[in-house]
Formats: structure tokens, C-alpha cells, sequence
């Protein structure tokens, strides 16, 4: 694959790739070509992706930089690279039943193309985060988030996942034993395998069932529960 983009570009979390390879390791360098219809959306933000790995390390607020960066759409495109660009921000303080989350590891997937080309629906204001799924750690914690941790590593399903930072909602977090990439891919294609087979679908002991698009990821879960 070639290297493009931003190629200075450095972001302390990997990323993996949820969709039609969620079964591969996490990637340095983020280059997705994703095919739909008849245009190529080309995803590259360049090599050296991730900058630093989990240590387990706690970090309180009086340690963490003063901004951080993240990815935000700024224009809908059917072009993820001309639809996006990344942008410096203040460090986010955690209020009453929120988490402030350092991302270690985020998803990829088909659903940021359509969501950065505006096919989820109409979007009343830009910029906006973007980014539906990660595992990273607590690093600080409002009120009422006792039972997490600082140092915690927590999964989520949120929109804010392209940040070196983001506040999570403590109801949305999902605690875990440990930061590891392969949590992320049980989250959106997990659960959309085991939720349409066993809640919708009610799929019982010996009946035959058809996995289309069995290659991608949410397929693959499918094909092997």
C-alpha cells in the first residue's frame, strides 16, 4: 500500500480495521481503500499511526497536555480524505457521570465513509467528531464514576473515537480486563452478529441459516458462533 496523506502525522492509538477485516492486527499505517459503487474512498493518515503503547500507567489530570488533536469532519464528501482534516483542541474536563477516555485503539469501518458523506442522514452543524467504536483507559473520572478506575481500560460504542481524548458518558462504558486491540472488533460486528442471530433471529440448535457477505466482519462472527 502506499503511504500518503499526512505523512508527519502521529496519533498515540492504533487502529483496527472493524469491517471487512476485523480479523487482522492493528495496523501502523491507516490506508483503507473502501469500495462503493463506483467511487474509491481512499482513508491515509500516513505511517507511524500509533506513537506509543499501553503501559497500564495511571494518569491524573494535573499530568495530561494542555490539547490535544483529533479527526472531525469538516465538509461531507464522498471522499473520506477532503471530508475530514484534524484539528487541536483544548483538554475536555470531566463533569457529574462522565469519564475522560484516552483512545488506544479504535475501528475502523464502512460506517465512517457513509457517516463523513452525509448518507446516515442529514448533519445540522460542522465540524463534527467522528468515530463509532474504541478501547482506551480512564485517565480522569467526574462524579458518580467510583466504580471505574483511573487506569481502567474501558470499550465503547461513541462518535467521538478519531481523538487522543474524548468524554464518555459512564453509562456507555464498558469496563475490560485489559487494552486490547481485539475487544474493538466484538463491538460494532460482534454484537450486530450475535444480537441479529440470537435476539432476532432466534436461532436454535440445527436449523440452517445463510450468512451473506460472510468475508466481512460482521459475517465472519456470524459464521462462527
Amino acid at each position: 500500500m502506499r503511504a500518503g496523506g499526512i505523512s508527519s502525522l502521529l496519533l498515540p492509538f492504533r487502529a483496527v480495521i472493524c469491517d471487512s477485516h476485523s480479523l487482522l492486527p492493528s495496523v501502523d499505517i491507516l490506508e483503507i481503500w473502501v469500495m462503493g459503487g463506483a467511487s474509491k474512498l481512499l482513508m491515509s493518515y500516513a505511517p507511524g499511526f500509533v506513537t506509543s503503547e499501553y503501559t497500564g500507567d495511571s494518569i491524573d489530570m494535573a499530568s495530561l497536555p494542555l490539547n490535544f488533536r483529533k479527526i472531525v469532519v469538516s465538509a461531507l464528501s464522498s471522499n473520506f480524505r477532503e471530508a475530514t482534516k484534524l484539528v487541536n483542541v483544548s483538554m475536555l474536563q470531566p463533569r457529574e457521570g462522565e469519564l475522560l477516555i484516552k483512545n488506544r485503539y479504535v475501528g475502523i469501518n464502512a460506517s465512517d465513509v457513509n457517516f463523513s458523506a452525509g448518507r446516515y442522514g442529514p448533519v445540522n452543524q460542522l465540524p463534527i467528531d467522528i468515530g463509532f467504536e474504541g478501547v482506551g483507559e480512564v485517565v480522569a473520572r467526574g462524579g458518580g464514576c467510583e466504580h471505574f478506575q483511573i487506569g481502567s481500560a474501558v470499550a465503547f460504542m461513541s462518535g467521538h473515537a478519531f481523538s487522543e481524548y474524548m468524554l464518555l458518558p459512564v453509562k456507555y462504558a464498558i469496563l475490560l480486563p485489559e487494552v486490547q486491540p481485539e475487544y474493538v472488533s466484538l463491538l460494532a460486528s460482534g454484537l450486530t452478529a450475535a444480537i441479529s442471530l440470537e435476539k432476532i433471529g432466534e436461532i436454535k440448535a440445527g436449523e440452517n441459516i445463510l450468512v451473506t457477505a460472510a468475508a466481512g466482519g460482521t459475517g465472519q462472527f456470524a459464521g462462527s458462533m
